[in-house]
């Protein structure tokens, strides 16, 4: 037993000149951090270096306007609608008030809406919905001309080709605004074909043509049936070559119009 044990150590001994090729260790890394308190600490001086960056960043040229795109405009020019918005080129264009730009647009009386957009680094764009003129109401010696929404859009000598609107004096609130939508809901055909408008003490409307037809309208409910039956006969006269005496769209389930022969139609 002993022989063997013997043996066996001898055998793990390394010869003579024999080379015992040791396991390789990891080296031991020290990791070095700064304390918790420490991190706390630099975190917010971190913080506004970063934003002071930032901030001198969005300050410098890079973001100057350099382009001023208006669109849109028809009565107002794109010289005008700038100086509303209130943007000045070489200005920077992370400093214009979008709202506001907007804002100062919509009041001049030709602006129903406006929008100002911004492209970086340096482009601002003006978008502008214009009013149109679909009514005149005369005062004093002039013409207010009325928008879509009943707002006076500019005052001028003449009404040109609008529509010339007059209301009953029982009316203590004229309704403009309704009378300028009737129109404005006609297509521009028929829209042209309109003289003028009267609105009597209970607000029923009637519409004089420039043909010389009378067109009862009644009130301004059901306008969409009212002025598809208006077009439809005008439409129809005018392809026909005929002529309305008057026309009764006041039960627009059942419209109804007079030739200028005396009989009567029903579509």
């Amino acid at each position: 037993m002993r022989l063997d044990e013997e043996r066996r150590e001898e055998q793990g001994k390394p010869e003579a000149g024999e080379v015992v090729v040791l396991p390789e260790t990891e080296p031991v890394r020290v990791e070095r951090r700064l304390p918790r308190w420490a991190r706390w600490a630099l975190a917010p001086v971190v913080a506004m270096v970063l934003l002071g960056a930032a901030f001198v960043f969005g300050r410098s040229s890079f973001f100057a306007i350099d382009a001023i795109d208006v669109v849109g405009t028809s009565h107002l020019t794109p010289a005008r609608a700038i100086h509303l918005a209130g943007v000045e080129r070489g200005a920077n264009a992370l400093s214009v008030d979008l709202g506001a730009a907007e804002a100062r647009l919509e009041r001049d009386p030709w602006v129903a809406s406006a929008t100002v957009e911004r492209s970086l680094p340096g482009t601002i764009t003006i978008r502008v919905t214009e009013r149109t003129p679909v009514l005149a109401v005369e005062r004093e010696g002039a013409f207010d001309l009325i928008g879509a929404d009943g707002v006076v859009v500019v005052s001028r000598a003449s009404a040109g080709r609008l529509p010339i609107a007059t209301f009953s004096a029982a009316l203590s609130q004229p309704p403009t605004a309704d009378i300028a939508g009737v129109v404005a809901a006609l297509d521009p055909a028929a829209r042209d074909e309109v003289a003028s408008v009267e609105v009597d003490a209970l607000g029923a409307i009637t519409l004089e043509l420039r043909s010389g037809a009378t067109v009862r309208f009644g009130t301004p409910t059901d306008l969409e049936t009212k002025v598809d039956a208006l077009e439809a006969m005008l439409r129809f006269a005018d392809d026909d070559d005929i002529r309305f005496a008057s026309i009764d769209l006041r039960f627009p389930s059942a419209p109804s119009a007079v030739l200028g022969n005396g009989s009567r139609y029903e579509p």
